[in-house]
């Protein structure tokens, strides 16, 4: 455990974490309204993950997280508040919480722009602690049944351990793809970059997600596998793969929505930072 935070965490301060996007499409016909529109969605997922080291030095675990999500819109005026909550068990055990949001202007016809914002800690039992701190820009954009999108921003990270604490300033960029086979069924993928001005090193992130709606109801399904590559520009790597199944529940205004209306008027990444993935 301490190896691989200290690797990880490190690592995050000379690059690494990241942001949301997204740009989506749609022939829905919903107009946006007079009045003021909410709604809530709160997801529970339980993971495993792999890290590779090419010390030979490799791990794995299990993880359970949760997250909640309240949007609001009045006319085209958009806010998102996020929260999330992540238990990591492996030769320790860590926590990790994030809040953020997003506050911008939405059209479910055409597409989404947005600041974003959030603050991530995480505690692990090895004494190693980090905060994040991210600030960004995000736009999405509508074409049909395709979505695409893109994400720029800045993130400040502190973290310590018994011996030192350590700070930097690292500049990540993201795009993804989401394509809606039906209203009810999507698959998405993402690459992202992490990086520190003046340094050799870089961190890639990825991922790749399906997700399954039942018809006039609030639950839908989905599985996730996320990817985190690291190269410090000295020779060293580390690899993490991270498998996720989970379930989300909508209520207000998403209750009875599809999952393509649902992310098009209401919900973007919530980009809070899963911590052993990096990925939003």
């Amino acid at each position: 455990m301490n190896k691989r935070y200290l690797s990880i965490i490190l690592s995050c301060l000379f690059f690494s974490s990241l942001p949301s996007i997204a740009f989506a499409s749609d022939h829905e016909t919903h107009e946006s309204s007079s009045v003021s529109d909410t709604a809530v969605q709160i997801e529970a997922s339980i993971g495993h993950f792999e890290v590779e080291d090419n010390d030979g030095d490799d791990s794995d675990g299990q993880s359970i997280n949760a997250a909640g999500s309240f949007a609001f819109n009045l006319l085209r005026a958009h806010i998102q508040l996020d929260s999330m909550l992540r238990y990591e068990d492996s030769d320790g055990s860590a926590t990790n919480w994030s809040i953020g949001g997003h506050f911008g202007l939405r059209d479910e016809t055409r597409g989404h722009i947005a600041l974003n914002t959030s603050f991530n800690k995480l505690r692990a039992s090895d004494n190693i602690n980090a905060k994040y701190y991210r600030l960004g820009a995000e736009a999405e954009y509508f074409i049909d049944r395709l979505t695409i999108g893109g994400a720029i921003g800045t993130l400040h990270v502190i973290a310590s351990d018994e011996d030192e604490t350590d700070s930097g300033e690292l500049n990540y960029f993201k795009a993804l793809v989401r394509y809606y086979i039906r209203d009810n069924l999507k698959i998405e993928g993402s690459f992202g970059r992490v990086k520190t001005e003046g340094e050799s090193g870089e961190v890639d992130y990825t991922h790749l997600l399906a997700e399954y709606g039942f018809n006039d109801r609030p639950i839908t399904l989905f599985t996730r596998w996320n990817g985190l590559f690291i190269d410090d520009g000295d020779g060293d790597e580390i690899d993490t793969h991270q498998f996720l199944v989970g379930f989300k529940m909508n209520f207000g205004g998403a209750q009875h929505s599809t999952i393509k209306t649902n992310d098009r008027r209401y919900f973007a990444d919530k980009c809070l930072f899963e911590n052993v993935a990096a990925i939003c």
